[in-house]
Parts: structure tokens; sequence; C-alpha cells
């Protein structure tokens, strides 16, 4: 990928880490969904392996690899590894390597890798915050959450080329239309630390309240109104209630699905691609569209109630991608979560 071929905005945030590359020895580039930071990546590592560095891009999710391997080969990379369990392109000799950081984090790290990129690097990995302490190493996070306070405590020099509001206003990201149907009491309910060590609601009681059939009922009634049959991803707390929420919705004649953390690669393919052609309207899913979904999605239902900011801002994000023909993004909020 050429300097040339990047935004505007992409070429600011070089130009700011460009400035400050030599003080600091790690870097965070912060940027909402949209924005172009697998593009921005591409270029940094084409850049890197130009100077003869060898750059290890670190994704949090399988799927995420794949996603990763197929953009930067369509960038114009041609000289990639994978570091994914016993995965066929691997190639510890290439100047790209393409890592998952669950299976990163079970290896030892590459002695010859000179600069690190960690795509949402707000997700706390303690093998990976040491690795960033690597003297002769520098590393470069990317997020559109920085909201966790001890990413201060490992990342020195923090870049943010544009708000989300701005990108809003240039164009570049759709506005939202937001209603908020139903607001549950969620009073009684206990706190525990989630997967990602944030403080949050206990997953089993607000599961519990939000898989009442009155809450689900008016999910369903509230989309037949005003969604519009428009392409919906929905947000819900535990499978169960996803299962029971694509049932209401099936039962009303609607073309719904679910994905899960457990729910097979391929076949998340495969139920992707139908909702991408419109054969599938709504798209149940519980912790898996919150990164790495890039399908026009015009309509979001949230029914998963939590107090991280970094979650709500991740989930809604997945509607602000332009599109042909879209001028905004319908956002649901039964969970109480917007007025949070």
């Amino acid at each position: 990928m050429l300097y040339e071929n990047l935004r505007p905005l992409q070429q600011q945030a070089i130009s700011m880490l460009r400035r400050d590359w030599k003080k600091y020895n790690t870097h965070l580039i912060n940027a909402s969904c949209g924005f172009g930071k697998t593009a921005l990546a591409s270029y940094l590592c084409q850049a890197f392996a130009a100077a003869g560095q060898k750059t290890l891009f670190v994704a949090p999710y399988v799927t995420l690899v794949d996603q990763t391997y197929t953009r930067f080969s369509q960038y114009g990379h041609n000289d990639l590894g994978v570091i994914w369990q016993n995965d066929v392109r691997t190639n510890p000799m290439a100047s790209v390597q393409i890592a998952s950081a669950d299976t990163l984090i079970r290896r030892a790290f590459p002695d010859d890798v000179k600069v690190l990129i960690v795509d949402e690097c707000d997700l706390k990995r303690k093998t990976i915050l040491e690795i960033m302490k690597k003297p002769d190493l520098k590393t470069i996070g990317l997020t559109a959450t920085p909201y966790a306070k001890w990413l201060g405590v490992h990342y020195q020099n923090f870049i943010k080329p544009v708000t989300t509001r701005e990108l809003i206003e240039q164009g570049l990201l759709v506005p939202f239309e937001i209603s908020a149907p139903y607001r549950p009491d969620l009073s009684g309910v206990k706190m525990k630390r989630n997967y990602d060590g944030e403080m949050d609601y206990a997953e089993d009681q607000i599961a519990a309240i939000m898989g009442e059939a009155k809450i689900a009922g008016n999910i369903l009634q509230n989309w037949l109104v005003h969604g519009q049959n428009e392409p919906t991803i929905g947000f819900a707390p535990n499978v169960s209630t996803a299962n029971a929420y694509a049932a209401e919705f099936r039962a009303a004649g609607v073309a719904t699905e679910v994905v899960t953390a457990d729910t097979p690669i391929e076949e998340r393919k495969v139920i992707y691609a139908r909702f991408a052609e419109g054969i599938v309207r709504v798209l149940w899913n519980v912790g898996v569209l919150g990164a790495g979904f890039d399908s026009d999605v015009r309509c979001i239902i949230w029914a998963k109630p939590t107090k991280s900011e970094r979650t709500w801002v991740q989930g809604v994000l997945r509607g602000s991608r332009t599109a042909k023909g879209k001028t905004h993004c319908k956002l649901f909020d039964h969970s109480g979560t917007y007025y949070r």
C-alpha cells in the first residue's frame, strides 16, 4: 500500500507517530471503527519491512487472523507468515507475521521481531504486556476504546488523530438514531469481573431478567414496527437469551440466526455471507460481533445490560460504517445502557 493511497487522517496518524517514534518505545493509536486501522497497520508493516525491520501484528481473535491476512494480501503484501496453531501459512522467515494472541502467548516470542502491532490493545493480556518491555522492541497499540486506566501505564505515547464525532461530521461514519423502548430494573444485580477484567453485571442475573417473555416480546414488536426490516444485529447477555430472542423472531417469520464464541469459524462465515446477501435479516450474537464484523448493519438491538463503556462502544460502532444509501443507523436499547 502506497502512502498516497491512505486517507488524509491516516496520513496524519502516521505523521504523529513519526514525530515521537524515537522518543518512546510504546505508542497507542486511538481511532474509531471505520477509520481504517487495518489499512494503517498494513502500510506500517510494509514501511518497516522496507527498512529491514521484522513486524508482528497480533490479532485478539482467531477470525481476525484470517481477516487481517486477507486484507494485507489485498493491500499488496507478498511476504506474510501466520502464527496460529499449525496453520499451513506458517513462515518464520516472512518479514510480516500475523499472530493469534492466544497462540502467541503460549510460544517463545520471535527474537528477530523489531516492531509489535497489537490490535484491540485494550484487551489485557499480561504476557503481551511483558513482551512489550523488551528494550529493543517498539510497540504500536490500536484501539477504538482506550478507556482502561492500565493502558496509561504501558503505553507512553497517546495518538488520537480524530474523534468519532468528527468522522461522522466528515461523512466517514453515519450518525445514530437512538431510542430506548425499555429500561429494566437492575437495582439488585450483583457485579462480577468479566472476561476482560472489568467489573460488570453478573451474567446469570442479567440473563434471567432479560430472558423474561415480556422483554423478548417487546424487543420483537419494537423491531417489527420501527426496524423497517433493515439488516440488524442484536447483542444478548448469553447463549440461552440469544436463542430465545431468535426463536421469537423466527416465529414471526423473520429470518434470524445466532452466533456465539462456540460457533465454528466456517459456520460463522456461512452465516455472515447469508447476512451480507440479505437472506438473514437479524443476527443475534454473544461476545462475537464486537470487533472485526464489517457487514452493512443498519439497525442494532442492544439487549445486554452493561457498565462497560468498551463493550457498549465496540458493539454499537458496528453500525457506524457507511454504505450505499445508508444515512444513519437505528439503535434500539432495551437494556438501559444508553442512559448509563
